[in-house]
């Protein structure tokens, strides 16, 4: 005996109030935001609006990220063990999602004796060593800065795509600076700027980022924004109503660093955002690590 079939109208399928009937109207807000988010992809990807690389968060309304940044990869002083603790330390926090400032790798001639303080020599060598032994477990977007541009200017490699292909888990999302959007289930969105700037630490630390906000276009501030490049940990909980993290670094002071001198603040950040309406919680971590006792690399 066959089974009776029942034809639908295909119209139905199609219609607003029929679609709530069936499926209940959170479902039908949530497709909607869903395709809001693609449509907007969509338009940064024709270059109709600013790229903006959008995630959107699971976890109620809290946003809870790692951030961190120069690994300096291939250099003798970079330290792989805390960046793995580190990495251990931020999943068991509830962290899926990591941004990076740049200086993944450490480049090559970037400044004068820099050869003598490499452990992997070569554009191949970084490479290999970033795929065998940066952790997995944190999906991480990231940007290029000076140290990596060093291949780009010398051999003309694209450096943050090559970084992409050798560990997928890693999303490439601009050169020196890259902006990501992050979303809470309910939608509300919270954007980070990723900064690598050139140029030396000042006098004071919280020199250089407080000019680079100063600097920025009023209306087009992120909520967060992340330095890289000088290896210096600072939270300022906001500078023109941004939220300014400088993001530390995993290579311990190398001898260029203690000729400048300038300090090395290795470690990372825990990152957790509760944005509102007109407000927006934020608590900052920093992990920092420190070497034993005349400790050498």
């Amino acid at each position: 005996m066959k089974a009776k079939i029942v034809k639908r109208p295909l119209r139905a399928a199609y219609n607003l109030d029929a679609f709530e009937v069936l499926h209940g109207q959170p479902k039908l807000k949530r497709l909607q935001r869903d395709l809001a988010i693609e449509r907007e992809k969509v338009d940064a990807l024709s270059g109709t609006k600013d790229k903006v690389h959008i995630e959107q968060q699971t976890d109620k309304n809290i946003l809870r990220f790692a951030l961190f940044g120069d690994t300096q990869v291939g250099n003798a002083y970079a330290c792989p063990e805390n960046l793995a603790a580190f990495y251990r330390l931020a999943i068991e926090r509830g962290c899926e999602i990591a941004l990076h400032t740049g200086d993944v790798l450490d480049g090559w001639k970037v400044y004068k004796g820099q050869e003598f303080e490499l452990r992997d020599v070569g554009f191949d060598a970084q490479i290999k060593r970033f795929k065998d032994e940066v952790p997995k477990g944190l999906r991480v977007k990231f940007i290029t800065g000076n140290h990596d541009a060093s291949y780009k200017n010398q051999i003309g490699v694209s450096v943050g795509a090559a970084i992409h292909d050798a560990r997928p888990d890693w999303e490439f999302v601009g050169e020196d600076q890259g902006l990501v959007e992050l979303r809470t289930a309910s939608g509300i969105p919270y954007t980070v700027g990723l900064y690598h700037m050139g140029g030396g630490t000042a006098y004071a630390v919280s020199y250089r980022p407080q000019k680079a906000i100063e600097q920025m276009e009023g209306g087009r501030k992120p909520n967060m924004a992340a330095f890289g490049h000088f290896h210096k940990a600072e939270f300022l909980p906001t500078y023109r109503n941004v939220c300014v993290i400088q993001t530390g670094c995993f290579e311990w002071q190398t001898p260029f660093m203690a000729r400048l001198p300038t300090a090395a603040h290795v470690g990372g950040w825990i990152i957790q955002v509760q944005p509102g309406e007109s407000y927006n919680i934020v608590k900052a971590e920093f992990i920092a690590f420190y070497r034993e006792k005349n400790e050498r690399p």
